[in-house]
């Protein structure tokens, strides 16, 4: 009985069954199965009838496996309904006659996938089973029985082997007391040719009888690890990896299935099962190298690399996406990548483009998007969106491959500007001519006309009006020719410190009380080879403009410095690089909107009232800087203000 009772409690944990029983067929004017062992316990020797119970179709001979509804498909079963059964597998124990003497069954209170596993597990175990209880029935049957046995043993492929102990070997003792009587008593009692092989001998009985460490194969460290793990656990059913060993100095790998017999606290004996799983071994070592092989790939690669589960859920990121936006691995990983790296406006069409990459997968997707850190910053990604498909074909993950082009977006932004710039300005230049034409006419004919007239006449006050409206309107033409880059220069070789300090007196009358006037010139300040009359109309407009945007007053800065600009230097992508002269007006105003600032250095373009500007005062500056060979850029938002940086090329002072 207690050899029943270890079985259902092994197989108890191996199959993970809310229960498992053996149970013996008794005849007689009604029959009944009766219980031997019942793992976790039930009364001793619980009896029901045969009919109607799952252990009926069992008694014929037959396995027994219901995935599923067992309580329905045997309502009269009152071991089922006593367990609260929802599945069940049973096999039959059946004697030398082929007859059923009883069953294992195991029995689930959840509905189970596949019962045939359980099925075939419960087989492995019948034959030993079906021994013991014919030996308790008819002792002459064991004889039967252990041919069976052996005969299944002789022809299974993989190596069994069965280990005694002479004598026993206490359970209690320390572990490694108990490991050393294990090698020192136990034996090799039954194996197979499968065994033979594998030790290299020619016949089972050149084994039968060897003490377990005269054995190589079995007294190796891995193995006797292996017999380690089975003290540890009790003697359970229990499957463990050993290896690599070999005669022949090549690597053998080999998967080991043990469970041990005690009785009264002693150990009687180890059944096992050596399977050889080399092949097997070497391709999992294969591809976990290939893998890994993979992975330094994605991690050394300067792209952002993000793998996605078909939930959109991030699976894999590298450290150079990390490193990128300041995420953390734990911060992202099982997270749904467009949810938490996406903004709102883009992840509809990020997600399209995912599920077209899936849709197609030969053919990879491109996409651009931001990309969010987790201060909410941002950067434009190109991506390159590819399907990993599984052995059916179906999409396992999605590899997104990104690199980094805020810096192109600047560049591509900057070149529609200034392609737009270039078209209004040639626009400009065009108009100015026909203007500049007509308003001559209009000087001239005045000109004359006052000269044939009295200077105290009415007429003559009129026509002063009409060649001062004149005289204005070549103001206003020199202004958009100089922003379409078309007047003539005057360049020579200034200091903007003393330019600027020129017009400080001019600039606080302009400026007046309200705002305070702060000036950081770097006394090193290099030289420079322009127009000083274009600097001085560049300066009075910035000015003017940073007057008009603190109508309550505040603070303009005019600061000069030197500069090396390198190539891609951030926020001024557009200047090559190279030495410069930087010139920096800043007010502390309301700041620009978007929309303004996409309108900015465009002629006729104000923000004022009509009537109230003419909308030429920084398209001539932005002219006036290209024309002298500079560059200017801005930096500005609604209510903190603008800054305005022109760069104009540093001369070599060794070389004036």
């Amino acid at each position: 009985m207690e050899f029943f009772r270890s079985m259902v409690q092994h197989l108890a944990e191996v199959l993970h069954a809310d229960c498992v029983y053996i149970g013996e067929f008794l005849g007689g004017q009604t029959e009944r199965v009766k219980t031997l062992a019942v793992c976790p316990d039930l009364p001793d020797g619980f009896e029901h009838e045969l009919a109607g119970s799952a252990s009926a179709q069992v008694a014929l001979g037959k396995p027994c496996l219901c995935r599923a509804h067992a309580q329905g498909r045997f309502p009269d079963d009152p071991l089922l309904a006593r367990l609260g059964a929802e599945a069940c597998a049973g096999i039959p124990l059946m004697n030398s006659g082929g007859h059923s003497l009883g069953l294992l069954m195991t029995v689930y209170r959840s509905p189970i996938g596949d019962p045939e596993i359980p099925k075939t597990i419960l087989e492995a175990f019948a034959a030993r089973a079906a021994a013991e209880l014919e030996r308790k029935q008819r002792g002459e049957l064991l004889r039967q029985s252990e041919e069976r046995h052996r005969a299944f043993v002789a022809l299974n492929p993989d190596a069994l082997w069965r280990v005694e102990f002479e004598p026993p070997v206490p359970t209690s003792l320390p572990e490694q007391e108990h490991l050393e009587r294990i090698y020192r008593d136990g034996y090799l009692a039954e194996c197979n040719e499968a065994l033979a092989r594998l030790l290299g001998v020619e016949k089972v009985e050149q084994l039968i009888g060897r003490p377990i460490h005269d054995l190589d194969l079995l007294s190796n460290p891995s193995v006797r690890n292996a017999t380690l793990h089975a003290i540890r656990s009790g003697y359970r059913f229990s499957t463990v990896e050993t290896g690599p060993f070999g005669q022949d100095g090549k690597p053998r790998y080999m998967l080991r299935s043990q469970w041990g017999i005690v009785e009264d606290g002693m150990l009687l004996r180890i059944w096992g099962c050596t399977r050889e799983i080399t092949d097997q071994k070497l391709s999992e070592m294969a591809f976990d190298a290939s893998e890994q092989r993979i992975l330094n790939l994605m991690e050394n690669l300067p792209l952002m690399v993000v793998m996605i589960h078909p939930n959109g859920e991030i699976a894999f990121c590298n450290d150079h996406l990390l490193e990128f936006t300041g995420w953390r691995l734990s911060d992202v990983i099982d997270k749904n990548w467009v949810d938490l790296m996406i903004p709102a406006g883009e992840r509809g069409r990020v997600r399209a483009a995912i599920a077209a990459t899936n849709t197609e997968p030969r053919r990879p997707t491109h996409f651009e998007s931001p990309l969010l850190g987790p201060a909410g910053n941002y950067h434009w990604i190109a991506w390159d969106s590819t399907s990993l498909r599984d052995s059916e074909g179906k999409n396992a993950m999605t590899a997104n491959l990104g690199r980094d082009i805020m810096d192109f977006k600047h560049l591509e932004a900057q070149f529609q500007q200034a392609q737009k710039l270039e078209s209004v300005g040639r626009l400009a230049g065009g108009l100015a001519r026909d203007f500049n034409k007509l308003l001559t006419v209009i000087s001239s004919s005045s000109e004359e006309l006052l000269e044939q007239k009295n200077p105290l006449g009415a007429a003559y006050t009129g026509l002063s009006e009409i060649r001062r409206a004149a005289e204005k309107g070549v103001g206003l033409t020199q202004r958009l020719f100089a922003f379409s880059g078309q007047p003539g220069l005057r360049p020579e070789v200034l200091n903007l410190n003393t330019l600027i300090t020129e017009d400080e007196r001019m600039i606080r009358q302009l400026t007046g009380e309200r705002i305070q006037l702060v000036t950081n010139l770097d006394p090193s300040l290099g030289i420079v080879h322009a127009d000083a009359g274009h600097l001085h109309q560049i300066l009075l407009n910035l000015v003017m403009n940073a007057r008009d945007a603190m109508p309550r007053g505040g603070t303009l800065t005019i600061s000069t410095s030197n500069i090396d600009i390198a190539t891609g230097a951030a926020g001024i992508s557009g200047v090559k690089p190279g030495s410069y002269v930087q010139w920096t007006v800043t007010d502390t105003g309301t700041g620009m909107s978007e929309e303004v600032r996409n309108h900015l250095f465009e002629p006729f373009y104000t923000t004022k009232e009509p009537g109230k500007g003419t909308g030429l005062g920084l398209s001539t500056v932005y002219g006036l800087v290209q024309q002298g060979g500079g560059h200017i850029v801005f930096e500005t938002e609604p209510d903190n203000g603008t800054s305005f940086k022109i760069f104009l090329p540093a001369l070599d002072q060794s070389k004036i």
